[in-house]
């Protein structure tokens, strides 16, 4: 069993399958992050199983790098994206300031 929580809030315990792998996890005892963790085993699976199809002949170990790269590289994406809109909002920001003096 895997603990995700800090010691001090109230727990809940759930169970999860990842790819061949059941999984009972100890996490906060709110909606969100239950919601959150249930959706991330559900994309994780789609993704298994679309790169099984995609490459039915590649070891589990090769199956689940290139999922861990899929969906790392959507991570990493999202960020990049999500920085360029907050630096974007901030250069607004200043140039309205700036506007504001001249």
């Amino acid at each position: 069993m895997s603990d995700i929580t800090a010691k001090s809030e109230p727990t809940q315990e759930i169970n999860l399958r990842v790819g061949s792998v059941r999984m009972t996890l100890t996490i906060p005892r709110d909606e969100n992050s239950e919601q959150a963790l249930r959706r991330g085993a559900e994309r994780v699976n789609e993704t298994i199983e679309r790169y099984r199809v995609a490459f039915p002949r590649v070891s589990q170990a090769e199956l689940l790098s290139y999922v861990a790269l899929d969906l790392a590289s959507r991570l990493q994406k999202m960020e990049m994206e999500a920085d360029e809109l907050n630096l974007e909002a901030r250069l607004k920001t200043l140039n309205n300031n700036l506007e504001q003096v001249f």
